[in-house]
C-alpha cells in the first residue's frame, strides 16, 4: 500500500512509492527499470535519485514511468536512462511557469557535491552560489524557496516535545530582548 499524501515530504516514503508489486491488468504500471542498490549506483533514474528530486511514482496505464513532486506537484513522465532528475524537475517547473521551492534546494545543494556525478565542486562564489549569487543562503530565491517547503505545513505539529508556533515564537522574542540585554551589559562594561 503506498504512503499517504501526508508523508511524501519524506524521501523514504516517496522511495517507496517505486515498487513491483502490482500484478494482472496493473502489472504494466510496476516500475520498468531496476530497483536494486547496485542499480543505484550507475542508472541516473533510479527511484532513490527521483526521490531525492522530490518526485514519487503515479504512473498511468500510458507510461509506468510518470512521476510527480511531492512540493510542487509538477508530473515528469517517460523517464529514460541518462537523464539527471533534478535538471528534468526544473526543467518541467519552469514550463509549467512554477517555483518549486523543494528543487530549487536540491539544486543548490547537487551544484556543491557535484549531483549524481560525485565530482567536488570548486570553493569560488560563482562553483557555490551561482554567476550572480542566486543561489546564496540568504539570497532571495533561496529565501523564498526555504518558506516554500512549509506551504504543505509542518509535519511534527502536536507531536510530544514540538513547540507549538506561538511557543517558538515566544522563545526567539525572549532570546531576542535576551541578547539585547547582554549587548548593551557589554557596551557599559567597554
Amino acid at each position: 500500500m503506498p504512503p499517504s499524501y501526508d508523508s511524501l515530504y519524506l524521501q523514504p516514503s516517496r522511495r517507496s512509492t517505486f515498487h513491483k508489486t502490482r500484478k494482472g491488468a496493473l502489472r504494466s504500471q510496476n516500475w520498468p527499470f531496476p530497483l536494486t542498490v547496485a542499480a543505484s549506483k550507475t542508472s541516473s533514474i533510479h527511484p532513490d535519485h527521483l526521490a531525492q528530486a522530490g518526485f514519487y511514482s503515479t504512473p498511468t496505464p500510458d507510461d509506468a514511468t510518470v512521476t510527480t513532486c511531492f512540493a510542487c506537484e509538477v508530473v515528469v513522465g517517460v523517464w529514460e536512462e541518462g537523464e539527471d532528475p533534478l535538471a528534468r524537475h526544473l526543467a518541467a517547473a519552469e514550463e509549467a511557469e512554477l517555483e518549486c521551492p523543494w528543487a530549487i534546494i536540491q539544486e543548490a545543494s547537487w551544484e556543491k557535491t557535484g549531483g549524481l556525478d560525485g565530482k567536488d565542486a570548486e570553493t569560488e562564489w560563482e562553483a557555490c552560489w551561482g554567476e550572480d549569487g542566486k543561489m546564496h543562503p540568504k539570497g532571495e530565491l533561496m529565501q523564498r524557496a526555504r518558506k516554500g517547503t512549509f506551504a504543505l505545513g509542518w509535519p511534527h505539529h502536536g507531536e510530544k516535545g514540538v513547540p507549538t508556533p506561538e511557543e517558538v515564537r515566544h522563545n526567539l522574542r525572549m532570546f531576542s530582548s535576551k541578547c539585547t540585554v547582554e549587548r548593551s551589559l557589554t557596551a557599559r562594561m567597554e
